[in-house]
């Protein structure tokens, strides 16, 4: 006798069908069909896709702020339109891409307002909402911040308070929308690896959208990949790239998907290879500037030119002659050139 219980993920999704209502207000049009999503506690969920896929109204969708064309969504087990706002409230917090604009409000007081859902009607911090508060902003490493006025932080730091804020809200799911944007690289990895780290501490299912295609890649735990024409798919990222998914669900005739690099480079228009013989570090310098040129990298086979590195710089073998090359940027005078000349 099977006694296997089924899985309660705390989100799922069962044929969900998503949309906006039509402008002259008759039905739904309706942006992605078929959608059978589920989210666990300890991971990291990144919802990618080309412009116009419905990666926000996805999560507007699952969150509860726009209703299903059709189909279901569950969370911790009840229907979605059935659970009560302040009970969902407990349950489910969102960050959405636009920041409040509050002139005169500090940092503790914007994370306190992730309390709400447990303060009553008059809102009044009891002594365990402000500790609750003083755990969050440390773990997201904001506590120095907290008197700080939250329109003259940085939008990496603002960007923190607002996780810090979902987080005092003490619910099983974040749910976050773009939540790299408008950040410089640095704040962005910053952002994801405390994501990633609330995840596993805290014990919390994350689900965000994102256009950082390689920094998803590295640090989600599943892939949820979704465009227009095609059945939304999600799967561990490695699977995502071993199935070549990226280059059918982003199909475009001027880049490719590269499975080495895990982000999208253009395709070269012309198949001029270059003989390459240099250390491991140069090799990769090297097949960056090639590849800006328009040449492809080999290490063996025909070529139209090498260059080999020794201890001068470079020594080019070029149908026009042998030449020594002293420096990178020499380099790429000597490609350009080369280009233009062709």
């Amino acid at each position: 006798m099977n006694t296997h219980k089924r899985q309660t993920y705390l989100t799922e999704s069962n044929n969900l069908s998503i949309g906006y209502k039509n402008p002259k207000g008759k039905g739904f049009h309706c942006i992605q069909n078929e959608l059978n999503l589920h989210l666990s506690a300890g991971k990291v969920y990144t919802l990618i896709g080309p412009n116009g896929a419905g990666k926000s109204t996805l999560i507007k969708t699952l969150a509860g702020f726009l209703p299903c064309v059709s189909g279901q969504i569950l969370m911790n087990g009840q229907n979605l339109n059935a659970i009560p706002a302040n009970q969902l409230a407990r349950l489910l917090s969102v960050v959405f891409t636009d920041r409040p604009y509050t002139e005169h409000l500090r940092v503790y007081d914007m994370v306190a307002m992730g309390r709400h859902p447990y303060t009553g009607f008059m809102g009044k911090l009891r002594s365990e909402d402000n500790i609750k508060i003083d755990k969050v902003l440390n773990i997201t490493g904001i506590f120095s911040l907290k008197d700080r006025f939250f329109n003259d932080l940085s939008d990496g730091e603002k960007q923190k308070v607002m996780i810090a804020k979902s987080l005092a809200q003490e619910t099983k799911i974040i749910m976050l929308d773009e939540p790299t944007a408008f950040l410089d690289f640095p704040s962005r990895i910053e952002v994801m690896q405390l994501l990633r780290k609330i995840a596993r501490e805290e014990s919390k299912a994350i689900l965000l959208s994102s256009h950082d295609i390689t920094l998803s890649f590295r640090l989600s735990d599943e892939i949820i990949l979704i465009a227009k024409g095609f059945t939304g798919v999600q799967d561990i990222p490695e699977n995502i790239v071993s199935k070549n998914l990226m280059n059918t669900y982003f199909e475009n005739a001027s880049f490719n998907f590269d499975t080495h690099r895990l982000s999208f480079e253009p395709i070269t228009t012309k198949s001029r290879k270059v003989h390459v013989e240099a250390d491991e570090f140069t090799i990769a310098l090297l097949s960056n500037m090639l590849k800006r040129f328009d040449f492809q990298l080999i290490q063996e086979g025909p070529h139209v030119f090498s260059i080999i590195q020794n201890h001068l710089g470079f020594q080019v073998n070029s149908p026009n002659g042998m030449f020594i090359i002293n420096d990178l940027t020499l380099l790429a005078e000597f490609l350009h050139t080369y280009e233009t000349n062709i």
